[in-house]
């Protein structure tokens, strides 16, 4: 089964700016939810469809809903695995938490940004 986390707030602008349905960050959406997400009855192949145009967008990661909440695409804490993110998803998490990735564009530097940016003050 294919499922979706959001690395962001979303909304899915159906009707207008600002009108549809928010998905938040950290949430997941399953492949099976999508119709009921949009209040519409939805092909499989369109649901699909809809979960990868996220994932190309750089704003979720598929995970595996049956895995525990410690495998998959987060670490042992919870936190995301930054290594399995491509660049697009990097920059997309990186905005979510308005680090300034300035002049990184590489995926080992943009890495690097994000991580000493997330590190407590001392």
């Amino acid at each position: 089964m294919k499922a979706i986390r959001f690395l962001s707030d979303q909304i899915y602008e159906t009707g207008g700016p600002g009108k549809g349905p928010l998905f938040g960050e950290g949430s997941i959406l399953l492949l099976a939810d999508v119709g009921s997400a949009l209040k519409d009855d939805v092909t499989e192949e369109y649901a699909a469809g809809f979960l990868q145009r996220w994932v190309r967008r750089g704003v979720a990661v598929y995970v595996d809903p049956d895995a525990d909440a410690d495998e998959g695409d987060k670490g042992g804490d919870g936190t995301i695995d930054l290594e399995k993110l491509t660049v697009d998803q990097l920059k997309a998490h990186a905005a979510s938490l308005a680090v300034d990735l300035g002049a990184a564009t590489k995926k080992a530097d943009i890495i690097a940004v994000i991580a000493a940016a997330s590190k407590p003050s001392e």
